[in-house]
């Protein structure tokens, strides 16, 4: 029987595409770099605010008034541009009458979380809430999941797996880290059922 379920908050249980390419726009104008209307920036949606700017070639002295530009935009109006996808109220009430704890971990910074969260009237369903914290320049995926994990009382540990382990601090399932030989600080996790 499943005890816990986590969910990804941008494209998961929101269409976000809205508010977030034009917190980009905004962004990009606030620094001076002209964004053509018809450019697709839904490429953007998920990974951290400082990665997209770096990927998308930001000059570095710019990357930090482009980040607050972008926050500054995205928590006042873009967050709730966003729309809950069909089926998720639904879910999530389904998941909690069956006495399921349900988790976000998302790389949004929390506070952002919560009150994307509070606005959609989705916050009371939720048992733990974990995201990325503001004053961090980026939060490996691993952390955010360890911690959600953790309010949910499921892990011992927050801390940053070490790769090419093996844990069973997770219970009954085994959990093996691997690391992408092309980027060091890229693991991933996959567990199996004992």
């Amino acid at each position: 029987m499943v005890s816990v379920v986590l969910f990804d908050l941008d494209g998961t249980l929101t269409d976000p595409a809205v508010g977030i390419t034009a917190s980009y726009r905004h962004a990009l104008t606030e620094v001076g770099v002209s964004v053509a209307d018809d450019e697709d920036l839904t490429w953007a949606i998920g990974p951290p605010v400082r990665d997209n700017f770096e990927a998308y070639g930001l000059a570095a002295d710019l990357v930090e008034p482009a980040i607050n530009a972008f926050r500054e935009r995205h928590t006042a109006v873009g967050l709730f541009e966003a729309v809950v996808l069909p089926g998720i109220e639904d879910l999530l009430d389904d998941l909690r009458s069956r006495h399921v704890r349900i988790g976000l971990a998302t790389a949004k910074p929390r506070p952002q979380a919560l009150l994307t969260l509070e606005h959609f009237g989705l916050a009371s369903r939720f048992d733990a809430v974990a995201g990325s914290r503001a004053d961090v320049h980026s939060m490996p995926k691993s952390e955010i999941v360890a911690d959600a994990l953790a309010q949910l009382g499921q892990y011992r540990s927050v801390a940053r797996p070490s790769c090419n382990s093996s844990s069973s601090s997770l219970g009954r399932s085994t959990t093996s880290t691997s690391c992408d030989s092309t980027r060091s600080s890229t693991c991933t996790r996959s567990g199996r059922r004992r």
